[in-house]
Formats: structure tokens, C-alpha cells, sequence
């Protein structure tokens, strides 16, 4: 079983594609299509399996910062490409987040998801002039503004590949 999360709610793509065929009466095309979103979803995870898993802090608002939480869509996505959330512990679907708890937790890398370029531009403006992180320090600072992230179907697999893509480019 390969499954998204949430809110804290289980969300498997291919079983809900399998669902959706049933309900249309296209049973065949559904198995066929579930079958090979399982497979995209697998060998996605399995291509970025590593053992050290580099924290990244994932920013959805700015002033305060909003981060998101473990049971979120997006820390599932991060999880499949071998990194992990720097608030993964964190249930709240979207805590708001101290400067002091960034630099506590230091990630190594910085994801501005914001609804548009320049917003997300304009965040990752103001943690560049803080040096005393590593994603800083380091150039790995990444802009997002994938809108796919937000529809819980197919969609989120292409999305999830597309992020992960984007974060190999920051070694």
C-alpha cells in the first residue's frame, strides 16, 4: 500500500483511482492507471533512498513563518525523496514557527512554498540574510510554487517527482 498523508489522514492515490474506476464502470483503465501510479510512487522512493536524510525547513507563510506539520501531503513528498521535515514531529497541520526554533533546528535546506514567485522569492530574500544557517550558508534555498501540492489525486505524484528533481540540484 503506498499512501500520502493528510491531516492525519491516510490518502492512497492508487486505491482511491481504483475506487473512482469502480464507481464509472471503468474498472480495467483504473486497475491499469493505479498500477502505474504505484510503480512511479515506489520507484521514486526507491531512487532516493539514502541513510543520512537532510532536514529541510518547509515555509508556506511568511511573517510569522508557517511551517507544516508531519501528517501533511508535503513532508510525505519530502519522505519519498529521501529528506525530512525539520517540524516533522509537530502534528499541527501548519504551526507558526519562531526565528529562534529555525536556528535551533538548522535545516539544510530552506523550501519557500508560496502561491507565486515573487512571495516566494521575497522569503528566501530574508533568510539569505542570515548566515548562521547552513541552507544559507550553503546556497539551498529553494522557491515553490507547484499548485499541484494542493489537489489530493494523481497530480501530487507528478508534483512530488518535480520536487524531488528540483532538490537534487541543490547538492
Amino acid at each position: 500500500q503506498v499512501e500520502f498523508t493528510l491531516s492525519g489522514v491516510h490518502i492512497d492515490v492508487p486505491a482511491a483511482v481504483l475506487r473512482l474506476g469502480a464507481l464509472a464502470g471503468t474498472t480495467q483503465p483504473a486497475r491499469s492507471a493505479a498500477q502505474q501510479l504505484q510503480e512511479r510512487i515506489q520507484r521514486l522512493r526507491n531512487a532516493r533512498r539514502r541513510s543520512a536524510r537532510p532536514t529541510v525547513l518547509l515555509q508556506v507563510w511568511d511573517q510569522p513563518v508557517y511551517t507544516v506539520g508531519g501528517n501533511q501531503l508535503l513532508t510525505d513528498a519530502l519522505a519519498a525523496c529521501g529528506y525530512r521535515n525539520a517540524y516533522g514531529d509537530l502534528r499541527d497541520a501548519g504551526p507558526a514557527v519562531t526565528l529562534e526554533s529555525v536556528l535551533a533546528r538548522d535545516p539544510a535546506i530552506i523550501v519557500a512554498v508560496a502561491p507565486d514567485q515573487r512571495s516566494a522569492e521575497s522569503w528566501l530574500l530574508r533568510w539569505r540574510r542570515i548566515p548562521a544557517l547552513q541552507a544559507t550558508r550553503n546556497g539551498r534555498l529553494l522557491a515553490l510554487t507547484d499548485q499541484r501540492f494542493s489537489r489530493l489525486g494523481p497530480e501530487a505524484i507528478d508534483a512530488s517527482e518535480a520536487l524531488c528533481t528540483r532538490l537534487a540540484t541543490l547538492r
